[in-house]
């Protein structure tokens, strides 16, 4: 039981970060603060650090509600928000291809992008995909109390298909979109981060109602 609860904290350390870092900006935008966005350990101003007692607050708070009725009607609309999400990075990939020319080696041409097959910066995107990968284990209640328990396997078979199709696709033109001028003629550009959404500042627009989605 101790090492299910211990498996369990993984992926809620991963989406309270994510919480976390998606309402900071959001607040940001709120307060009209355009400066960067820091993940840094900081109590001398309002930062990211007072964003995680906030979550944590509501998220108790959370936890004392009996009725799960609202959650599951809310839950309900997690799907349109999902969606929306893909299509933004599918859009952010599209866009990039407009105004990006990708190359395979190094370059310092303002409007070319290097790509690279290969790199040892892969560890900040772990976490994520990590934590993504993890939770398909609770898939296995929706399979039990299945209507038609004998189309489970083909049901299963579809579902982790288009679930591949979504990483991979969704993974290629996220990198390209997020590799693109639009993001490496940023001063503080330092490659794609494991919240992509960091990458825009707190007063985008866009970025603000992706974050909101992901938030909710």
């Amino acid at each position: 039981m101790a090492i299910i609860i211990a498996q369990l904290m993984i992926p809620i350390i991963l989406y309270f970060q994510l919480l976390a870092q998606n309402l900071y900006p959001i607040v940001m935008a709120i307060l009209g603060q355009n400066k960067p966005i820091s993940t840094d350990v900081d109590f001398n101003e309002f930062s990211y650090s007072y964003t995680c007692i906030i979550v944590m607050v509501l998220l108790m708070g959370l936890t004392l509600i009996r009725k799960m009725g609202l959650f599951v009607k809310f839950s309900t609309y997690g799907v349109i928000f999902v969606f929306i999400i893909l299509l933004f990075i599918l859009g952010m990939g599209i866009y990039g291809f407009t105004n990006t020319h990708y190359v395979f080696h190094h370059t310092t041409q303002k409007d070319e992008s290097e790509i690279k097959l290969f790199s040892q910066n892969y560890p900040p995107l772990l976490g994520i995909l990590g934590g993504g990968y993890f939770l398909h284990v609770i898939t296995l209640p929706i399979i039990k109390n299945a209507k038609k328990p004998e189309d489970n396997a083909k049901n299963v078979f579809i579902g982790y298909f288009l679930t591949f199709l979504s990483y991979t696709v969704c993974g290629i033109l996220g990198y390209f979109g997020f590799s693109g001028t639009y993001f490496t003629s940023m001063p503080n550009y330092h490659g794609i981060l494991s919240n992509c959404l960091l990458m825009f500042p707190p007063g985008d627009i866009l970025a603000t109602i992706i974050r909101f989605c992901t938030f909710c």
